[in-house]
This record gives C-alpha cells, structure tokens and sequence, in this order.
C-alpha cells in the first residue's frame, strides 16, 4: 500500500504567512525530481516545483509524512 503525502506549500503575501495544504501538485510547474542521494528516503523522487524551494521534510501529520516548499520570500523569513 503506497502511503500519502501531504505536501505543504509556504510563501509569503503582503508580508502575511501563506501556506497551501495539498496531495496533488497538479497546478504546479514540476521541473524534475529530487535525485539528491544525501536527502531522506521520502524525498527521493519527490517533485521539485519552478520557482519554489524544495521538497523538504516537514514532519508528519496524522502518520503522512509532509513534504514543504517554499517561495523565495518564505525561505528567506524563515532561513535566517
């Protein structure tokens, strides 16, 4: 049985936290897939999204593993 995920879309509007809840990132611009050999095992073959930083783990909620983005406004708040 193949499990879910939820993936998490953060950015930031008006200066306001902004976050996009979803298991289908169908409305997005898929670039390729994170063959990073040095990231956890859920994140290998996840999408990687123009203009978004990511896929990043994020925890779980509910037992499904949560795969984060960021826009480059949201990465910048919240790398710092």
């Amino acid at each position: 049985m193949e499990s879910k995920i939820l993936y998490r879309l953060v950015s930031i509007i008006n200066g306001n936290p902004n976050m996009v809840e979803t298991y289908t990132l169908d409305k997005y611009d898929i670039t390729g897939l994170n063959d990073n050999p040095h990231s956890r095992d859920c994140l290998q073959g996840q999408p990687k999204l123009r203009g978004w930083y990511g896929p990043m783990y994020d925890g779980e909620s509910d037992g499904v593993t949560v795969i984060r983005y960021e826009s480059q406004a949201a990465y910048n708040v919240y790398s710092t």
